[in-house]
C-alpha cells in the first residue's frame, strides 16, 4: 500500500489538460501561487536551515484527486520525526503517513549540507519501494526551497517550506512533468505541527 501515498499525488499530475475547479483544499495555505520559486536559479543555505525541524511532529497531507486534479482527496495524518545523525552533520528524517487503510506509508529522507555548494544535498527513498528521490534545499532566511526528482514517475518537484516556527510550519509542492516547463502547483499540501522537541 506504499504506492499509494506520494505517486498518487504525482498521478494528478497526468491530467493536466483538465480544467481546475476553485475548491479549497482542507489544509490551509496563504493563498493560491504553489510553491512559486525558480528552480532553475539555486540559492544558497546554512548549516542550521533544518535545525527547526529536529523533533517530532504531527502533521495532515493532503494531495490533489487523481481523476479530477481541481479537487484534493481528504486530509491524511501522519507522523513526521528528524535528528541528527553521524556527528551532527545529517539530518535524517521520517515522513508516515497513516493511509486509510489504516497501514503506513513511509519516505525515509537524509539531508547533508555540502559546504563548498553552500546546499543541502537530499535523498529521499520510499522504504517499500527502494527508489531514491535526489534533490537540493537552500533557504533565504525565512523559507526553505527544495527541487527533487521523482525519477520512476518522470516527475519533478519544487517544495516550498514557510510559515516556519518552533512549533508549526506549512508546506507545499508543485509538480511537473515536463521537467519544469509547466507547473501544476500545491499537487501536496501539509501543516504540521510540533508534538515533542
Amino acid at each position: 500500500m506504499q504506492r499509494y501515498v506520494i505517486p498518487l499525488a504525482l498521478s494528478a499530475l497526468c491530467m493536466f489538460g483538465v480544467p481546475a475547479r476553485a475548491q479549497q483544499p482542507t489544509v490551509r495555505r496563504a493563498d493560491t501561487l504553489g510553491a512559486n520559486f525558480d528552480h532553475t536559479k539555486v540559492g544558497t543555505g546554512t548549516p542550521n536551515d533544518f535545525d527547526y525541524l529536529i523533533g517530532t511532529w504531527e502533521y495532515t497531507f493532503q494531495t490533489r484527486k487523481r481523476e479530477a486534479p481541481g479537487e484534493y482527496e481528504p486530509a491524511w495524518p501522519g507522523t513526521w520525526t528528524a535528528r541528527k545523525t553521524h556527528d551532527g552533520l545529517i539530518v535524517e528524517d521520517v515522513f508516515s503517513t497513516r493511509l486509510p487503510t489504516g497501514e503506513r506509508g513511509n519516505t525515509v529522507t537524509y539531508r547533508v549540507f555540502n559546504p563548498q555548494r553552500k546546499v543541502w544535498e537530499i535523498q529521499g527513498v520510499r522504504a517499500r519501494q527502494g527508489v531514491w528521490l535526489p534533490g537540493t534545499a537552500w533557504s533565504d532566511g525565512k523559507d526553505r526551497f527544495l527541487v527533487q526528482n521523482y525519477p520512476d514517475q518522470g516527475m519533478l518537484m519544487r517544495i516550498r517550506y514557510y510559515d516556519i516556527s518552533n512549533e508549526h510550519f506549512l508546506w507545499r509542492a508543485d509538480g511537473s512533468r515536463d521537467g519544469g516547463k509547466t507547473w501544476m502547483k500545491d499537487v501536496w499540501l501539509i501543516e504540521a505541527k510540533r508534538t515533542a522537541p
